[in-house]
């Protein structure tokens, strides 16, 4: 796989190979799944090493898979109270709410 170039081509191939409706994708809903599979390993490791029901999560890094990770993460119970990208950080010891700029703000 081509880091560069992500899954999405790798997706449109199981289309040719399994014909279960489930798998036919758009190629916005490519993207989506991709972006939710890159939030998805962080958040299963961080899981599986500490838990995250009741802990406080810090994401260095925030791409297009940062609101699918604080979702992921809150669905299991964890609270994202701060995050940092080149840029610069925020952070909220209330939580980060990806949905309400007003909690990054």
């Amino acid at each position: 796989m081509d880091a560069g170039k992500g899954i999405s081509h790798l997706l449109w191939e199981l289309v040719d190979v399994d014909t279960r409706s489930d798998l036919r994708f758009v190629e916005q809903g490519a993207d989506q799944l991709e972006t939710y599979l890159a939030a998805l390993g962080p958040v299963i490791v961080a899981e599986h090493l500490n838990g995250l029901d009741g802990k406080t999560v810090s994401i260095e890094g925030f791409g297009s898979h940062g609101p699918a990770m604080m979702d992921l993460i809150a669905e299991r119970g964890g609270k994202v109270v701060s995050i940092s990208t080149l840029s610069g950080s925020v952070s909220n010891s209330d939580g980060l709410d990806p949905g309400d700029p007003e909690s990054v703000g």
